[in-house]
């Protein structure tokens, strides 16, 4: 479902953002470690810019040249000459530095000059010293000295040729070569007694300890002053330089990258915001229509309830309106009878008075024959006054009759208004249930553009992730180009210089200035060549020993690097693993949550308004980042009752909540087997009787064994158990099946 994607999608950018969130804490605590470090760096270069400011280890006479130096930079005098002093010239690695200073020694603090104006200045007095200073004049050098020509690169525990640590400039290379050129590096002071006594004298030696062994056999030994030379001075001052310069390059990599996963996770957090929030609305929305479908299924269900009650009505008024009709039909046959017999009575009354006339007549003609006729005459009014009596009966009888049939009329007229009524209230039903089918189907549509929204939103964030991790692909392959294309450049130029540096020490070709010879002519026979290069490399070799343990030391720490880079690598996949397995556990954990919760919710809506009669109820899920963290708040309002606080309940309200809420939960999870003790003690009758409708719900799947004092909730009970004691002390378990028991409250044979 579209809620169920959107959470996935949430939780892969809860986890995406999270390993982002990772990232940029280890980026922040880098940039953090390499302030700290730029810090210590700064305030190194810190003391080392004062101490050179202020010459510290300088004497006062070579301190006053170089003051003089720094005031005189754009005279044209014998100044001019100076190139200042030793160690300011030379330049070298911070390890190989105190090397360089033991075996320079005070000569670290002499004045290179070139010519002799700077030296007959002081002679002359034009310049005044502050104290003693060593001039070298880079002109006058030797060309070659004695040890020169010796070779002791391949022997073992040699670091190297001190000149050849150095770097200076081209034209101060001769001065290197004249104090350094003689002088070697070796590990220990046994290796360089050992080197001194096979290569003989004219050869210094210089110790990783700095001790120094001359050419005569004397030794300067003991731990290095405190203080640092000036060439390890300078060379701490320069490293110190390049390391903050890279410390700084690194922060400002670090940074940017820093803001960039900042600006990502912030617009990765607004996704998510956004989807959480999406996802919300469609929950919400969700609950709302299963509201609305409850609601108007409820309606519906009391609308049907109604039309059948109102059809059974209009089916009663019916059958009253045919006993009317056939009430009327009887009336109007007895009004025909009696009129029929006011008809007779009339014409008797006629026929009466026809006699009366004519008795009249007679008793005119007869006058005579009045005391005989006297006892007629009197019957005769009598039994006129008896016909007259009789005549104002019957119309009394007639006008009772008319006013029976005005009111059967009247309560007509009611039943036929009664029929219009039920007619209209048919006829809005229908329309009521024909809008609700058109709410139905725009819901549907509204549904189905939803989804297909959705589907196009997730499309283009697919094809938006997969741009940019061909992008992100791109750019690393083209980073990872350009680092193999500058390592095999800068691998080049390095061996280009290297052998540059051996041709123009060993054989004196310089590469850069020298031009080529015009006789120079291509290598034939490249064959022959390299044979014999392979020839003299393996005669050089026979010349010394070679520390072939290097080697296998090399190996054996390269084995470990890659077994410890291996493990390395192992644990931070498994850390991104379980960072991952975590994720999805958790998104499957709330989408879990959120449906069982979602389901219960349902149930628990049903069965407390089966449970209540009537009321509402309603499971709220607390607002909160994590679902899994929220709290779930319970709502219920019994039928009848304003919404207030559950605490304001009364006890059986509460306990009915519950028992609502954990059977809502059993219908969701339901087991084979459940034990209720005396959960009925704060119910009513009535609330007893709505909670045994609840459990026979419930018995097509699970059986019920329930503890209770209630008879009412034992009238349900297929079975009884219960301990008695019949004897006095002695407990007995008694069980009866009410199948057993017959109408007239005996137990059957075959049960007992």
């Amino acid at each position: 479902t579209e809620i169920g994607e959107l959470a996935g999608a949430i939780e892969l950018a809860r986890v995406a953002g999270e390993e982002h969130r990772r990232t940029l804490n280890r980026r922040r605590d880098e940039i953090a470690a390499l302030k700290v470090r730029l810090q210590g760096v700064t305030e190194r270069v810190t003391v080392l810019e004062d101490l050179q400011r202020r010459q510290e280890g300088v004497s006062g006479g070579v301190r006053s040249v170089l003051e003089m130096l720094r005031g005189s930079l754009h005279d044209d005098g014998p100044l001019t000459d100076c190139l200042g002093i030793i160690a300011d010239l030379f330049q070298t690695d911070v390890h190989v530095a105190p090397l360089i200073d033991a075996v320079l020694g005070d000569k670290a603090q002499y004045v290179a000059v070139r010519g002799g104006r700077f030296q007959q200045a002081v002679v002359s007095g034009e310049i005044t010293l502050g104290g003693r200073i060593g001039l070298i004049r880079i002109d006058e050098l030797p060309p070659r000295r004695p040890g020169d020509r010796i070779r002791l690169d391949a022997l073992k525990g040699v670091i190297g040729r001190a000149d050849r640590l150095v770097q200076t400039d081209r034209h101060l290379q001769p001065l290197a070569k004249h104090l350094l050129g003689t002088t070697w590096l070796v590990d220990n002071l046994a290796t360089a007694i050992g080197l001194r006594r096979l290569s003989g004298a004219g050869l210094r030696f210089v110790t990783s300890r700095c001790e120094l062994l001359e050419p005569d056999g004397s030794v300067v030994i003991g731990p290095p002053e405190a203080a640092a030379g000036l060439v390890s001075r300078r060379s701490e001052l320069t490293a110190a330089h390049e390391e903050r310069k890279h410390y700084r390059f690194q922060l400002r990599d670090c940074e940017l990258e820093a803001e960039r996963l900042a600006e990502r996770l912030d617009q990765e957090e607004a996704e998510l915001g956004r989807l959480e929030q999406q996802h919300r609305a469609l929950i919400v929305e969700r609950a709302g229509c299963e509201a609305n479908r409850v609601h108007a299924t409820d309606r519906l269900r009391a609308r049907n309830e109604a039309l059948a009650t109102a059809v059974a009505e209009l089916g009663q008024i019916r059958e009253r309106i045919e006993s009317l009709i056939a009430e009327q039909r009887r009336v109007a046959e007895r009004r025909a009878a009696e009129a029929a017999r006011l008809a007779h009575i009339e014409s008797e009354t006629q026929r009466c008075d026809s006699a009366l006339t004519a008795a009249s007549e007679a008793l005119r003609e007869v006058t005579s024959r009045l005391m005989s006729g006297s006892v007629e005459v009197a019957r005769a009014e009598q039994k006129v006054e008896a016909i007259t009596a009789t005549i104002r009966q019957q119309q009394r009888d007639q006008t009772q009759r008319e006013a029976a049939v005005e009111e059967v009329r009247v309560q007509r007229r009611e039943d036929a208004a009664r029929c219009d009524e039920i007619s209209l209230r048919i006829l809005g039903a229908g329309a009521a249930l024909a809008d609700l089918a058109l709410r139905d189907e725009s819901l549907e549509r509204e549904l189905l553009e939803l989804a297909h929204k959705a589907a196009e939103v997730r499309a283009g964030g697919r094809a938006i992730q997969k741009a940019y991790d061909a992008a992100v692909k791109h750019a690393t392959e083209a980073t990872q180009t350009l680092h193999q294309v500058s390592r095999t450049l800068d691998t080049a130029m390095m061996r280009r210089q290297t052998l540059a540096e051996r041709l123009l020490e060993d054989y004196e070709i310089d590469l850069e200035t020298a031009e080529p010879p015009e006789g120079l002519q291509p290598i034939e026979d490249r064959d022959a060549v390299e044979e014999e290069i392979q020839h003299l490399r393996a005669q050089l070799q026979k010349t010394g020993s070679v520390n072939m343990e290097a080697l296998e030391e090399l190996q054996t720490l390269q084995a470990r690097y890659d077994e410890l880079h291996g493990q390395y690598q192992d644990l931070t996949a498994a850390k991104d693993s379980l960072h991952r397995v975590i994720g999805k556990i958790n998104a499957e954990s709330r989408r879990l949550f959120v449906d069982t919760l979602e389901a219960i919710r349902l149930n628990f809506q049903r069965l407390y308004r089966k449970s209540f009669g009537g009321g509402t109820a309603d499971l709220i899920l607390e607002d909160s980042d994590d679902p899994l963290e929220a709290g779930v708040e319970i709502i219920a309002t019994p039928p009848g009752k304003p919404s207030f606080n559950n605490s304001l309940l009364s006890g059986g309200e509460k306990a009915l909540t519950a028992v609502s809420l954990l059977m809502a939960i059993f219908q969701f999870r339901p087991s084979p087997f459940c034990v209720l003790d005396e959960v009925d003690a704060p119910f009513d009758e009535a609330n007893i009787g709505r909670f045994v409708t609840v459990l026979n719900e419930f018995l097509d799947n699970t059986k019920f064994v329930v503890v209770t004092h209630s008879k009412k909730t034992m009238t349900a009970a297929t079975t009884l158990y219960g301990v008695t004691m019949q004897e006095s002390g002695i407990s007995k378990q008694v069980s009866i099946r009410f199948e057993d028991v017959s109408d007239d409250g005996e137990i059957s044979t075959d049960a007992a």
